[in-house]
């Protein structure tokens, strides 16, 4: 653990728990990255031995204070620990010996999915043409499902950011018991484009429900753009009375089947 490198995906600068945090915050949230294992290590956990993944470490909140450096107090750490558990950044088991943890995302936040997904994409152009035929004729029902909405947010925007944000909206509705359907995202699109047409504002509202847990989308508050522009953002872009047409899905002839919503 204490040897090696680690990373930092520019992804989790655009997402709302680096965005929102206190800078002690930040400066623990880096901490226990680089805390984390990046390869199995053995540990002792509740007497017992067991084998640490990547992404995984045992510690305390005075380890976490001393790595941390000048400035970190045990509170800072406390408080910080249950944001993060919050925002689903890390999970933590707690006993009387010590503090297991586990980065939730720590295969994304090191690159490793992305270069897993390129490798495998890279493999699949290897086969040929009627091996890919078959892999496509025998997706299953999920696989569907899911291409669809990746069709329907990869025609809504090409911004990377803005993409994360809208799955980790329909993540959400998923933890929440509230699963999207098809004919709830098209709608859901539809109304953040009515809202702004500014991808940082559409991203900002994602990010509003996300944050409360919110079933729907909504509005910005005035003071809200501010944060995105400045103070003058919200009072010039309500000078203009357009009205947005409803965003709808391009036709997909070979996506089209009855499913139930």
């Amino acid at each position: 653990m204490s040897g090696g490198w680690f990373k930092i995906h520019r992804c989790l600068f655009d997402k709302a728990i680096w965005i929102k945090s206190t800078l002690e915050q930040k400066v623990i949230l880096i901490t226990l990255l680089s805390m984390a294992n990046h390869e199995e290590k053995e540990w002792e956990w509740g007497g017992k031995k067991f084998t640490a993944k990547p992404g995984e470490l045992v510690t305390s909140l005075e380890s976490i204070v001393k790595k941390s450096g000048i400035g970190i107090s045990v509170q800072n750490v406390r408080t910080a620990l249950k944001r993060f558990e919050k925002y689903e950044f890390l999970t933590q088991e707690v006993t009387k010996t010590g503090r297991f943890i586990k980065i939730t995302n720590w295969g994304l936040y090191q690159g490793s999915i992305e270069k897993t997904n390129k490798e495998a994409d890279k493999e699949l152009t290897n086969i040929p043409q009627a091996s890919n035929k078959e892999l496509t004729t025998n997706k299953n029902e999920k696989n569907y499902k899911n291409d669809k909405n990746k069709i329907y947010i990869g025609e809504f925007t090409q911004n990377d950011s803005l993409r994360e944000s809208i799955i980790d909206f329909m993540n959400m509705r998923q933890k929440i018991r509230k699963p999207m359907t098809h004919k709830a995202l098209t709608i859901m699109l539809s109304k953040l484009k009515a809202f702004s047409q500014d991808e940082k504002i559409q991203i900002r509202i994602l990010e509003n429900s996300i944050e409360h847990c919110w079933k729907g989308i909504y509005p910005l508050k005035e003071e809200s753009y501010g944060e995105c522009y400045g103070q003058n953002y919200a009072k010039s872009e309500r000078k203009f009375n357009i009205k947005i047409p409803e965003w709808r899905p391009r036709a997909s002839t070979h996506l089209e089947r009855d499913e139930p919503m």
